[in-house]
């Protein structure tokens, strides 16, 4: 993820946001889907890095579009709290999950539905403002 956050800032340069976050919102579920189904540790690592790369720039460019709209103070430091939050809640939530379930594939749907839902209103929101 750290080495995707630096290739990231390279890809703000080259890339608006919305369009690099939504790219790597949608190789995330696909990737989480894939990792999810893999059944070799060859795989599971590969799709473990590449996800971990695919996230790293859904953060710094959701912010960015946040911040262009020029939000009051509060409303940016509830949006930075609430993706505070969420960061903390998914994982302990699948671990939550996949120890009920004794499925770790049945916890990977969660990731695989938050960056479904949030890609949803990625393209919603832009609808919205049309």
């Amino acid at each position: 993820m750290t080495g995707g956050r630096a290739l990231a800032s390279w890809l703000v340069l080259k890339i608006p946001d919305a369009t690099l976050q939504r790219t790597a919102l949608a190789l995330s579920t696909i990737l989480a889907a894939a990792l999810a189904l893999a059944h070799t540790a060859a795989l599971i690592a590969t799709f473990a890095v590449l996800l971990g790369v695919t996230l790293a720039p859904v953060f710094p460019a959701t912010f960015a579009l946040l911040m262009a709209h020029r939000p009051p103070a509060r409303t940016a430091g509830i949006a930075l709290a609430a993706s505070g939050i969420g960061a903390a809640a998914l994982p302990w939530l699948m671990g939550v999950v996949s120890t009920r379930a004794n499925s770790l594939q049945l916890a990977l749907t969660l990731p695989i539905a938050a960056a479904l839902a949030m890609l949803i209103l990625s393209t919603a929101s832009v609808r919205a403002e049309s």
